[in-house]
């Protein structure tokens, strides 16, 4: 990684230090009106999402030398073609006015929250509904939830503590 030198966050710490990296993939707003719920009974709506944390130690380098190679590398893991025509100029600038930092990899922590308590007719309807929300972000997490693996009960889970059931004293469970 890099941070432009001029940033004082890379000189107000002292390093090597202990971080967190948080990485988010597809997320969004689920309804409950997708959910297959006895009449008068109620659960609160939900957010699904999957995320990536990785803990570690971060480094400053502050070496052109290092900068300008991990800017090349970056460049051309996502544009080779760039990355071969970057001009030399350019990189000596760049690798001035820039500072590496390196990131030590301790603990890699994910978590996936798609819907897979939700029998497989309610993620149906949620992976729908989604889909129609027709944004790239809705219609990747629906992906997401279809290619999960459902742990849903035989019959709809209503909430436990959470249900409430109009005018009526709570489920027995």
């Amino acid at each position: 990684m890099h941070m432009a030198r001029f940033n004082d966050h890379w000189k107000s710490s002292d390093f090597p230090r202990p971080a967190a990296m948080i990485f988010t993939g597809a997320h969004d707003y689920i309804t409950s009106r997708d959910y297959d719920l006895p009449e008068g009974v109620s659960v609160a709506s939900t957010w699904d999402y999957t995320q990536v944390v990785i803990h570690g130690e971060v480094t400053v380098l502050d070496d052109r030398e290092w900068v300008r190679e991990a800017a090349v590398e970056l460049t051309a893991l996502w544009d080779k073609e760039e990355a071969e025509n970057l001009e030399e100029k350019y990189l000596e600038r760049a690798s001035k006015a820039i500072v590496g930092m390196s990131m030590t990899i301790d603990r890699i922590e994910g978590k996936a929250k798609l819907s897979q308590n939700r029998l497989p007719g309610e993620r149906a309807k949620i992976s729908s509904t989604l889909r129609d929300r027709g944004t790239e972000r809705a219609s990747k997490l629906a992906e997401d939830i279809d290619a999960a693996p459902s742990t849903a009960r035989r019959v709809p889970f209503l909430g436990g503590l959470h249900a409430a059931k109009k005018n009526n004293p709570p489920l027995a469970h």
